[in-house]
């Protein structure tokens, strides 16, 4: 059960050590005051075997309001974990469980953010983002392509205005546990951590194969529509970050990216089942520029575009599986001005899938 779409408290089990560490949790938020030696400080929901598989996206707001430093007990404090087994971190990490989540990690002077995965014994983070200890911040945890654990923090509520990110390698592992909060437990030192975390929004996606498999039609059904155009026979291969490319070999203005599959650039919305992407239709002339070469790229990004409009658009009776909602190109392909401009053009697309 949600409110709001955020995850409430009384969905969870506490679990709490009692003094001095202090752990409350009441309506969306979870709070926190624990030391490096502080031992079971969680809260946990089952939301059975398997769920977090595939993509997800979850979103919380997090603010720290107090904390010691430590070299010696980096971490702090484990937010949104998700594990197998409900137990402190380093608990877990020591019986080879596999988990992932985010840290608040420090240094000696400074304070920072990262992904976070334990796996054979050991617990590795992304590369650190520091913060400004003291200040509110918006956070995003995404899970692509299975195997790719990405950290985005911004300073406002509308997730606009970035602070950094982070990715983190992990494995194909899906889990079945959700922790809003999870303590390290050093078993040492009296390094204290206090702050809350609330508004987490999940985003998971079980039902993400058949919306996945509908998603990879739409791509290749482009691929064919520009491979049939003039009837040539065009190359196809992947290259350039995941991107996927088709190569023209008569016309070179036929070089097609799908924009690499970073959420920024290449997401998915389950709130209103919409797939976002970016393409871009490069042109590479191989001979003498001249005004008649130019014009006939410029006939032939044109045809490329009409293709893709009309093989996504909302009344072609072969297309149940998706409809068109928005697209924009970045020429305006009536100003004969254009023709001479760079040989890129970009095409955002923005495809419904039905519930």
């Amino acid at each position: 059960m949600t409110v709001y779409g955020y995850e409430v408290a009384n969905n969870y089990t506490e679990v709490d050590p009692g003094l001095p560490a202090v752990f409350t949790i009441a309506g969306s938020r979870f709070t926190y005051q624990l030391q490096s030696d502080t031992d079971g400080l969680y809260a946990w929901r089952d939301f059975t075997a398997d769920y977090f598989g595939d993509n997800f996206e979850v979103r919380f707001k997090w603010i720290p309001t107090a904390a010691n430093k430590s070299a010696t007990y980096p971490y702090r404090v484990m937010l949104c974990s998700m594990t197998n087994e409900k137990e402190d971190w380093k608990v877990n990490t020591d019986a080879s469980e596999v988990q992932i989540g985010v840290t608040h990690y420090t240094s000696a002077t400074k304070h920072y953010l990262a992904p976070v995965k334990s796996i054979d014994d050991t617990t590795t983070k992304g590369t650190n983002i520091e913060i400004t200890y003291g200040n509110t911040f918006y956070i995003k945890l995404i899970r692509y392509n299975e195997t790719t654990l990405t950290l985005y923090v911004y300073s406002d509520s509308t997730y606009e205005t970035l602070l950094g990110s982070s990715a983190l390698t992990i494995g194909d592992t899906d889990y079945r546990y959700f922790m809003p909060v999870q303590n390290y437990n050093y078993g040492a030192g009296s390094a204290a951590s206090f702050g809350y975390i609330e508004n987490v929004s999940i985003n998971a996606y079980p039902q993400l194969v058949g919306w996945a498999g509908a998603l990879t039609e739409i791509e290749n059904r482009i691929l064919d529509y520009i491979k049939a155009i003039d009837n040539d026979n065009f190359n196809f291969n992947d290259l350039n970050c995941g991107t996927r490319v088709v190569d023209a070999e008569e016309y070179p203005i036929c070089r097609l990216l799908f924009i690499s599959d970073t959420p920024e650039l290449k997401n998915y919305s389950m709130s209103d089942r919409t797939f976002k992407f970016l393409l871009i239709i490069e042109t590479e002339l191989s001979e003498e520029f001249t005004e008649a070469s130019i014009e006939r790229d410029w006939v032939l990004q044109k045809e490329l575009i009409g293709a893709i409009v009309d093989l996504l658009d909302i009344k072609r009776e072969d297309a149940p599986y998706w409809s068109l909602l928005t697209y924009n190109v970045n020429k305006d392909f009536d100003d004969l001005e254009t023709i001479y401009d760079s040989g890129t053009v970009k095409i955002n697309l923005s495809v419904a899938h039905p519930a």
